[in-house]
């Protein structure tokens, strides 16, 4: 869920994330790596090494070419190197997070454009199995953080829509039986 903090959790009325944190694991003393912007931190989780590393320092890196260190290979890379029969699928809400990894290492990949679409899309995405790894990026926090100013009424709307479809996740998984085995 991008642009979400743990003051907006705090305020906002979130029970899907709540009962995931209840049953499971949260850390609240998590930060963002520098510069604390959407492409570094998100090429960060999917690399797990540093924008010093991997290269991409901004949100419009490709503007200042700044390019993607290959040296370091994306989690949709490690998966299939280790496990080549092994699919991945990755849905998101920002244009350029697909930017972010090689979509030919992965089973699908889509930008989401219409965020009401994204748990139907992702829905869609699974009806023909589970992959082994999925990835599901949210824009709805962030979005009203930068346009209404972070905790905001509209960024707490927006951390409770991003509530709302982690829910709808969790009942897509519950249904397909694969909630246990999902992290």
């Amino acid at each position: 869920i991008d642009g979400l903090s743990v003051d907006g959790l705090a305020k906002a009325n979130t029970p899907h994330l709540d009962k995931l944190t209840a049953d499971g694991v949260f850390l609240s003393r998590s930060r963002g790596v520098m510069p604390t912007k959407s492409a570094p931190n998100w090429s960060s989780i999917l690399t797990g090494v540093y924008p010093s590393q991997h290269g991409i320092h901004s949100n419009q890196w490709w503007w200042f070419r700044f390019k993607r260190t290959q040296g370091y290979p994306t989690i949709f890379t490690a998966l299939k190197k280790s496990r080549p029969q092994s699919e991945a699928v990755a849905l998101y809400e920002w244009k350029q997070f697909g930017r972010l990894f090689k979509s030919a290492e992965l089973k699908s990949s889509w930008w989401v454009k219409d965020r009401a679409k994204l748990t139907k899309e992702l829905s869609n995405a699974l009806s023909s199995g589970m992959p082994s790894l999925t990835v599901v990026h949210m824009l709805s926090a962030d979005t009203a953080g930068h346009e209404h100013a972070w905790m905001s009424d509209e960024y707490i709307e927006g951390v409770e829509y991003a509530d709302g479809q982690v829910g709808a996740i969790v009942e897509l998984l519950k249904a397909k039986d694969a909630l246990k085995d999902t992290l």
